[in-house]
């Protein structure tokens, strides 16, 4: 027998059996147990431990924000598919992980012509590769499972297949978990800049993975002025005003704290001399007029400059 249920995904089913085992085996109403067979803590513990098991089964679409992405995804608009629409990618180090307290995840995908293989990885070790190709296309289709897994959590991995044609996709539509989905461990990959002034109120770049649902930004001890989430992957941030050194940037979310290493390192200075690398074009006309890039570092605050000189002549205008 089944109570059926709804939680943030899609209708779902709870077997009623392991609640019935849980009254039998705390001694409630309907009771087989006998005076001689009274529970004892031990045997409470472990009746909780059926009760705990009962895990609810639901649906989530591509678009979860508890789903971390990496590479270039497209969302592909389609009434056929799970939620009206999927998920694809064709370029190397594209993957989705999705991280799930349960004992089972489905993977629901598009298959068709232009689709190709995507390498399967379950907490940390590849598993297999799975052929999305087909000569027509089929939507909404479980092309994969993790079958029944020990209670606990979980994450699995799907990656852009590097042997793959150029050009093939791989596709998420949705999964299905018996569980819960979790959010992914945020990562921080890197900074832009990665220095700034001690008097702060510069823009600062966050790059990394499992960033949605941020709640709070840090430069050091210090909360950032103010933090924008563009995405899973990015994050603009304001940098506060700060006394000079190095300092680890972390970003908090429901999943926790980022991790320290050398990507989030941010060096506050009391000056910054600009350094330039590149130009392009390096050449131009006498007679002057073209536009000129100039690439290089140490440009984070140039609001104070004066001049932009070509030798001992200034620049027409800059921005």
């Amino acid at each position: 027998m089944f109570v059926w249920l709804r939680q943030s995904g899609s209708v779902i089913g709870l077997s009623i059996l392991a609640l019935v085992m849980g009254i039998v085996l705390l001694g409630g109403p309907g009771s087989i147990a006998s005076a001689d067979s009274a529970l004892t803590e031990g045997d409470t513990a472990s009746a909780t431990g059926v009760l705990s098991a009962a895990l609810v089964t639901a649906r989530y679409e591509q678009t979860d924000p508890h789903l971390a992405y990496a590479g270039v995804w497209y969302t592909y608009p389609k009434s056929e598919a799970s939620g009206g629409s999927y998920g694809r990618a064709n370029s190397n180090g594209s993957w989705v992980a999705i991280r799930f307290n349960g004992t089972c995840l489905d993977w629901i995908a598009m298959k068709g012509t232009t689709t190709g293989k995507a390498d399967v990885y379950l907490d940390g070790s590849f598993v297999t590769t799975v052929d999305l190709t087909s000569s027509t296309a089929v939507y909404n289709l479980k092309v994969w499972s993790t079958g029944v897994l020990p209670e606990g959590e979980h994450t699995v991995r799907i990656a852009w297949n590097p042997t793959n044609t150029s050009g093939k996709y791989i596709t998420l539509d949705a999964v299905v978990v018996t569980g819960e989905l979790l959010y992914p461990a945020a990562t921080i990959t890197g900074l832009n800049p990665k220095c700034g002034l001690t008097a702060g109120n510069s823009q600062v770049v966050i790059n990394g993975t499992g960033l949605a649902g941020a709640t709070a930004v840090w430069f050091g001890e210090v909360p950032a002025s103010e933090f924008e989430v563009q995405g899973p992957s990015r994050i603009v941030a304001v940098a506060p005003p700060h006394e000079p050194g190095t300092v680890q940037v972390r970003v908090e979310t429901p999943s926790g704290i980022t991790a320290d290493t050398e990507a989030d390192d941010y060096t506050y200075l009391e000056t910054i001399v600009p350094a330039i690398t590149a130009l392009a074009p390096n050449c131009a006309s006498s007679a002057g007029g073209e536009r000129i890039v100039i690439t290089g570092s140490g440009f984070v605050d140039l609001s104070g400059a004066t001049a932009v000189m070509f030798g001992e002549t200034p620049a027409a205008g800059y921005a």
